[in-house]
């Protein structure tokens, strides 16, 4: 059988070798391949990512656990470590491919975990160490590593696999929120400022200047950094019974702030009982009530509720006010306030007197006029009452704020002992006054403005120490001046003022 051989004629034979139509179809199969590649490794990739992030958000978590229950107390380590291994039991991770017997669970163990006295140097704290829950400030929690299988890498001869473990690092820290904004450089800097030593002493605080350096006794304002407060902000911080709505926390990101002495002023006189300039008419606003008991010395003849020192139908000085100690030669004050300490009193040319305590010029010895002010506003025999109730005994002093308590009958609890000399009921703003701890007490941060190098606006302060100030008198009552007096209480505790809120907010660290 005879085989025919197909005849191509040679120029289809050329056309063939010539011919391109469907190498795109080559390309397409590489780019797809490489595609596919990509998508693959994105994939494994991403799986890893989100292992990690799920890891660390359980070491967050665990952290922050454990920090709620730092508050340097007996048994503050063992309740931190319970709480931080116990946060985990809902906390999850999904990517994981290890064959790990946790499986899907995160699990943190005892060894895990550390306790740090300092982050800067890192200091860890010894477990052994008697002291050991008062040194624990800062928990560090981390999670074992875990690791991704790649699929795809194995079959391109990359690294089979990649783990991931975290870390974090928690501590509790302190805000003290709803205060005015308001900072005093630290009278004893270089020292350091003890409050307990300088409890019933009188104190006076000078407005800093908008450009020179702050010395020790100067006051103004603090600010969060980066945080403008308007004057409008200001004299509503300082007035309002629910102040500028801002948390100073002890551990920094403050700053100060010169100037605004007319609405520091305007602001805290509203606790007097005084409404003038921005807040003439404020007089009827319940957030904007005075102290329940407002003795300052004044008298009011008229229906106007600004100061005027020169008299007027407002607030205004008595013919024969009181200007320091009296003398038996001179007939005693009509009505009187709440005295500074005597040596604040001579000389009266810079408002300093001669007070000296320790190496502060602005602190006073703690002694002043409570023989003529209860003449005044009570009785003599009332100070022997007033004495053993707060049991102060022989040369000891009663402090303003003692008397103060017994004249509201917050101590001890029963009936009000108000002033006789004056009309120290609110007599302006006839709104109820807000109950429980006084207007009259306001909290105020220690800085070290010379170590600081505090000038103007200066950012990046941290706060020393919060003190709790009895106001004594309104600002700008002697001489015109805008100086703030009154007299040390103590390091702040929630509720001693009425604002005062002392916040304990867990935050990371690491």
């Amino acid at each position: 059988m005879t085989v025919m051989k197909r005849y191509i004629p040679i120029q289809y034979r050329k056309r063939f070798c010539r011919d391109q139509q469907g190498a795109i179809a080559v390309i397409i199969a590489i780019c797809l391949s490489l595609l596919a590649a990509a998508v693959a490794m994105a994939v494994e990739v991403g799986g890893y990512l989100n292992m990690a992030t799920q890891l660390q958000h359980a070491a967050d978590a665990s952290a922050l656990a454990g920090a709620s229950q730092l508050d340097n107390k007996p048994g503050a380590i063992d309740r931190a470590r319970f709480s931080a291994m116990g946060a985990l039991v809902n906390n999850v991770q999904a990517f994981a491919s290890d064959n790990d017997p946790d499986g899907a669970n995160v699990v943190i163990e005892t060894a895990d975990i550390v306790f740090l006295s300092g982050l800067n140097p890192r200091i860890v704290v010894d477990l052994a160490d008697p002291d050991a829950d008062a040194d624990a400030d800062f928990i560090e929690v981390n999670v074992a590593p875990r690791t991704v299988n790649y699929t795809f890498a194995m079959m391109i001869n990359a690294n089979p696999d990649a783990s991931a473990g975290a870390r974090a690092v928690a501590g509790l820290g302190e805000a003290i929120c709803s205060v005015p904004p308001i900072m005093i450089c630290n009278p004893d800097e270089p020292g350091s400022f003890v409050p307990s030593f300088y409890q019933g002493k009188g104190i006076i605080l000078k407005s800093a200047g908008a450009n020179s350096a702050w010395a020790p006794g100067n006051f103004g304002l603090l600010a969060l950094n980066g945080h403008n407060l308007s004057t409008n902000d200001i004299r509503d911080a300082m007035g309002r019974i629910n102040p500028y709505a801002i948390c100073f926390s002890k551990d920094g990101g403050l700053g100060s702030k010169p100037g605004e002495s007319t609405a520091v002023a305007q602001g805290f006189n509203v606790r007097f009982d005084i409404y003038e300039g921005a807040t003439g008419g404020l007089s009827n606003d319940s957030q904007y009530t005075p102290a329940r008991n407002t003795v300052k010395g004044f008298i009011k003849p008229g229906p106007q509720c600004s100061y005027n020192p020169n008299g007027g139908n407002g607030w205004t000085q008595p013919a024969n006010p009181f200007d320091g100690p009296e003398d038996p030669d001179t007939p005693i004050a009509e009505v009187m306030g709440f005295p500074r300490d005597n040596c604040a009193y001579y000389p009266l040319s810079d408002g300093n007197g001669d007070c000296t305590v320790g190496s502060s010029t602005r602190i006073g010895t703690g002694y002043w006029d409570i023989d003529s002010y209860m003449a005044v506003n009570h009785s003599v025999p009332d100070i022997v009452t007033v004495r053993g109730i707060f049991g102060v005994m022989g040369p000891d002093r009663l402090s303003r704020y003692q008397v103060y308590q017994w004249e509201l009958g917050d101590y001890p609890m029963g009936t009000p002992h108000m002033p006789l000399g004056e009309d120290a009921n609110p007599q302006c703003n006839t709104a109820f006054p807000a109950p429980g701890p006084d207007r009259r007490v306001i909290s105020l941060a220690v800085v070290d403005c010379i170590a600081s190098n505090v000038q103007g606006q200066t950012p990046n302060l941290v706060v020393d120490k919060w003190v709790d100030i009895f106001l004594t008198e309104p600002i700008g009552s002697s001489g015109g001046n805008n100086y703030l007096y009154g007299e040390i209480i103590g390091e702040t505790t929630e509720g001693q003022s009425i604002e005062t809120v002392v916040k304990y907010v867990t935050q990371l660290y690491e």
